[in-house]
């Protein structure tokens, strides 16, 4: 039983900025979020340590870049290495283009729990590996007109948005499988919504969403995500 107890411990630190709403007193929003944690978890059946550091810049309603990276070093004496960034840019009244890039590298002999998955394509498939490439174009549309530091309501709170979402692929484990690797790239629609129950105690999100794979068999995937 020892040895399948996983679990993590750590500890996190959030800087929060001033911005300015055109509102009357002072509104603060996350800036920057830092955490330290160690992790046991179970990679081919056998426990591994893993410690992680990681580094975050938040989204506000002023600015809607993200950016973090994030480092775990493995009592193997393996590593890798995790960079992502997203932003959007209004291109008219409730129409927003979306961007997002992931690069992910490996170092030494990776174990399978840290192997990189391709988690975001839901049509197509790629085999987890110790480098990963990976981007997200798409164009959203809000549903609902609220404005973005409206506070929330007492009641419940429904919030969603319609996407058209394209995303691609690559991962590869040795240099010689660079540029050999096949890629994958699929193009889908999504429907998102941010609900709050229980008076706002308990928020959570859901995504409804459709992918088609753009090389080979055309299978589409019918999926739905369902986060805290």
């Amino acid at each position: 039983m020892d040895g399948e107890l996983v679990g993590s411990f750590g500890y996190s630190l959030t800087t929060y900025t001033e911005i300015e709403t055109g509102a009357v007193g002072q509104t603060w929003v996350p800036g920057f979020a830092f955490s330290a944690a160690v992790r046991r978890e179970l990679s081919d059946g056998q426990p591994l340590h893993v410690l992680r550091l990681a580094a975050v810049r938040a989204s506000s309603p002023v600015d809607t870049a993200v950016a973090g990276i994030a480092l775990d070093l493995a009592a193997t004496g393996a590593a890798r290495v995790a960079v992502a960034a997203s932003d959007e840019l209004g291109l008219l009244p409730q129409a927003y283009a979306q961007a997002s890039a992931f690069l992910g590298l490996g170092f030494g002999d990776l174990p399978s729990a840290l192997r990189f998955p391709f988690s975001e394509l839901r049509a197509a498939s790629l085999a987890a590996a110790d480098v990963k490439l990976a981007g997200t174009l798409g164009a959203r549309t809000p549903v609902g007109r609220r404005t973005p530091v409206q506070p929330a309501p007492r009641g419940d709170d429904r919030r969603g948005s319609h996407a058209a979402l394209r995303h691609g692929a690559v991962g590869w484990t040795t240099e010689g499988q660079f540029g050999t690797t096949s890629a994958a790239a699929e193009a889908g629609m999504e429907q998102g919504f941010r609900l709050s129950t229980l008076g706002g105690l308990l928020p959570f999100a859901v995504r409804l969403g459709v992918a088609v794979p753009l090389q080979g068999e055309f299978r589409p995937a019918v999926y739905v995500d369902v986060s805290l």
